[in-house]
């Protein structure tokens, strides 16, 4: 062929089968575009370019390719944006496009690429945040490698639960990409376990998460996916794009594993004791029966003792930090209570964990039509078996740092104790949801007007006020040292007024004065 050849001359010249598998033409001083009749190659299995002169962008023709499980374009001077035909080829396997000049975002649909294996972005020119549709992807456990370094405008945050897979070789030296310092509201720093409906209702106790154990799922070589029903709770996956709207669980065809938000229900409830949330009686398990079976379109449940680490601190911490993903997930909340003792109503709405899990639900997320996810709250007494919804709940009582922990007069740091660790996912629902358009959105609605939701602040200025009236000179009206978060969780962000308040200062706030005068 020469030192250096069009693509299209050798292309034509070749005269290639129409049903070749392999097309092996690397390192053959080819140079130019890829020509669109590679399209016509519809039965190609492996695609290899790799280590030639070729320059411009992946054609659409590739879209054609859709037995393609092999594509090697890396040592190339490609560019531009990675096309959206390419993330049709659902065979694909394994993708390489190392050093080359691609540019623009990952773009999300990468999700449907669900048997791939190996993907190679390194040293190009990708841009933007990593889509959290790569995650999800990871999540699944099919991909092995991922290279993303030396891209140095790519940006974002990879999650601590990606990080931490030990199947998964994750490369993201020379970017601007940052491991675990922020919570996603999109993507959980602990998988999100859920409880069958059936698991439910043949238990006969509540079981902690350890015990409770996973279903396991994998692919088959015939690439169907099989299962082993070995435990009672199930993770469950966004299925692409599509955080807090459907799910991936365990089931041979995407339809049939479809899980809608109605389908998944959160239970929000006070622990009878320390060590266990039910009684002696399985009381608690018996009402959750009772309305599992009152509400068969209920498919699965959250429970925190089934669906959280109980015993390894850090994954329990992941979880917690996921709980403001969990809750909006779920279509509807409900809340458990009885007519006395621990289980009474007005003892859940005083702990700080049950008013993290109401202040929640309460923020809204914008779907992509650009309405609102709503979820649905409910009450559920045990000892009258009635099932309403829940009233309005005021400021104060929404309000997680006006609740109570039980380790509020441990002798510990104050950012161990619980009060100091809901305030990561605080800063998820101040900060995680409220980005560029969906900020618009979202500050049109009429909860973010009302004053103080998540804010100790006696004046009424309103969240809407006080996000887009950030300052970093903010000083404790306690302790007079500047107030550091980058989040204005811990009173209200406006400099001109006194009652503003840091985390490590909360504890000796008059809490009965400031919801007084927050109502």
């Amino acid at each position: 062929m020469g030192t250096s050849s069009s693509f299209l001359s050798v292309f034509q010249s070749l005269d290639i089968s129409l049903d070749v598998v392999e097309l092996n033409l690397s390192e053959k001083g080819l140079q130019g575009l890829i020509p669109e009749q590679i399209g016509d190659l519809t039965q190609l299995k492996l695609l290899d370019l790799h280590f030639n002169q070729l320059y411009g962008r992946i054609p659409s023709a590739i879209s054609r390719l859709t037995a393609l499980q092999h594509l090697e374009l890396y040592g190339n001077g490609l560019n531009g944006y990675l096309p959206v035909e390419l993330f049709q080829l659902t065979e694909l396997v394994g993708i390489n496009l190392s050093f080359n000049q691609f540019e623009g975002p990952i773009p999300p649909e990468i999700w449907n690429l669900k048997k791939l294996e190996c993907l190679y972005l390194n040293n190009n020119n990708f841009s933007g945040e990593i889509p959290d549709s790569l995650f999800q992807l990871c999540l699944l456990g099919a991909l092995k490698v991922c290279k993303l370094s030396a891209n140095v405008n790519l940006a974002g945050y990879v999650p601590d639960i990606i990080w931490n897979i030990p199947s998964l070789n994750l490369s993201i030296d020379s970017t601007k990409v940052k491991i675990g310092t922020v919570i996603s509201i999109n993507i959980p720093q602990f998988p999100f376990h859920l409880v069958p409906r059936q698991s439910l209702l043949c238990m006969e106790r509540l079981i902690p998460h350890e015990e409770a154990g996973v279903r396991c799922s994998s692919w088959r070589e015939d690439s169907t996916r099989s299962w082993r029903h070995n435990g009672i709770v199930e993770v469950l996956n966004p299925l692409g794009t599509q955080t807090f709207q459907v799910w991936v669980g365990l089931a041979v065809t995407e339809e049939e594993m479809s899980v809608a938000r109605e389908d998944v229900v959160f239970i929000s409830h006070r622990w009878l004791s320390k060590s266990h949330p039910d009684d002696f009686d399985n009381s608690k398990l018996g009402h959750l029966k009772r309305l599992a079976e009152a509400h068969p379109e209920w498919k699965y449940f959250w429970i925190d003792y089934l669906c959280v680490p109980q015993k390894n601190l850090q994954f329990q911490t992941a979880a917690i930090n996921s709980l403001p993903h969990y809750v909006k997930c779920c279509g509807t909340m409900v809340t458990l209570c009885g007519l006395e003792g621990e289980a009474a109503l007005e003892v859940y709405k005083s702990r700080g964990w049950c008013r993290l899990e109401q202040i929640s639900s309460t923020v809204p997320i914008t779907n992509p039509e650009g309405g609102l996810f709503e979820t649905q709250l409910f009450i559920a007494n045990k000892d009258t078996d009635s099932f309403e919804k829940m009233a309005e709940l005021s400021p104060a009582e929404l309000n997680p740092l006006l609740g109570d922990f039980y380790d509020d007069d441990f002798d510990k740091p104050p950012e161990e104790k619980d009060r100091g660790r809901i305030t990561k996912c605080l800063s998820v629902l101040c900060d995680g949801l409220l980005k560029g358009e969906e900020l618009q959105k979202i500050l049109a609605t009429s909860i973010l007007n009302s004053p103080c939701y998540l804010f100790n602040c006696p004046q009424g200025h309103g969240l809407k006020e006080i996000i887009t009236h950030r300052t970093e000179e903010l000083l404790c009206s306690k302790c007079l040292l500047p107030i550091v978060t980058v989040s204005p969780i811990f009173g209200c962000n406006k400099s001109i007024c006194n009652f503003c308040i840091c985390w490590s200062c909360i504890d000796e706030a008059n809490q009965a004065n400031l919801a007084s005068k927050i109502n």
